[in-house]
């Protein structure tokens, strides 16, 4: 769990270990926005923003190992959620889903 500014800047930069069941989930105590980047990552992900009703309102898949391009969302997110790149089409993710955690 990301859930300090810290844990959040580093996310799964430089690590090289994760499965497919690897997840890491970035929490905030208000509505935020701003962008992602995969720098120093050195693995594809897919990063999936999560609204204060967590529900799915923006999936970046397949996103590029260690680009600087930024990704951002059109609207503010309260969660976000970091996984192996694939998981999204695996689990059937799509816009406008609840989620329960």
């Amino acid at each position: 769990m990301a859930d300090t500014p810290a844990l959040r800047e580093q996310g799964y930069m430089y690590r090289t270990d994760l499965t497919d069941e690897s997840a890491m989930l970035f929490i905030w105590d208000a509505d935020t926005t701003g962008s992602f980047w995969m720098q120093n990552t050195p693995t594809s992900l897919d990063i999936i923003f999560i609204n204060n009703s967590k529900t799915v309102d923006y999936i970046a898949t397949d996103t590029v190992p260690y680009s600087t391009e930024l990704i951002t969302p059109l609207t503010p997110y309260r969660y976000v959620l970091e996984v192996k790149a694939g998981f999204a089409a695996r689990a059937h993710l799509q816009l406008g889903d609840q989620l329960s955690f």
